[in-house]
């Protein structure tokens, strides 16, 4: 099964993936970055993505298109091993720009040239201070359909679980 969290942190959106990125659902990722509202930037975070198939990095080729057509700066975050291996082996990380947790870490948290707030790594806030949003959304490989639950006031560095 295949599920996605969505965070939303100024004009970058993170999507936090788990499972596997395999046929038949691999589509339901692509179908949910279509789904997405605007953002300069989008992150794929993979760290717990188990599998990969050919279905999956045809996924991947293809948000890489769409990114260039929507000048959307699209990263993958936290590949594993496996996956690394396998983007080497077909040579996709000549194309897909992966990065390292530190590159993340500026790239979320770091004040924007646009004056937009900054983010701290040791920022705790409270209830009415700024937020992220995090959005769970299950694919369902069966009837294609897309669950979404929203959720507002997830904290930067909370969990989510569901």
């Amino acid at each position: 099964m295949f599920n996605l969290i969505r965070e939303t942190l100024g004009h970058t959106t993170v999507l936090h993936c788990s499972g596997t990125i395999v046929f038949p659902d691999a589509d339901a990722l692509h179908m949910a970055v279509l789904q997405l509202p605007r953002s300069r930037k989008l992150v794929l975070d993979l760290a717990d993505v188990v599998t990969v198939d050919a279905a999956g990095l045809g996924i991947f080729v293809s948000l890489y298109h769409w990114a260039k057509r929507t000048r959307t700066e699209l990263k993958l975050m936290n590949p594993g091993a496996k996956l690394q291996a396998l983007l080497a082996a077909t040579r996709l990380n000549t194309v897909l720009e992966c990065c390292s947790v530190q590159e993340m870490v500026e790239l979320l948290y770091c004040s924007g040239d646009d004056g937009e707030e900054s983010w701290s790594l040791n920022r705790r806030s409270t209830a009415d201070a700024s937020s992220a949003k995090a959005e769970r959304v299950h694919a369902s490989p069966d009837d294609a359909t897309v669950c979404h639950c929203f959720s507002e006031n997830l904290m930067i560095g909370s969990t989510v679980r569901g």
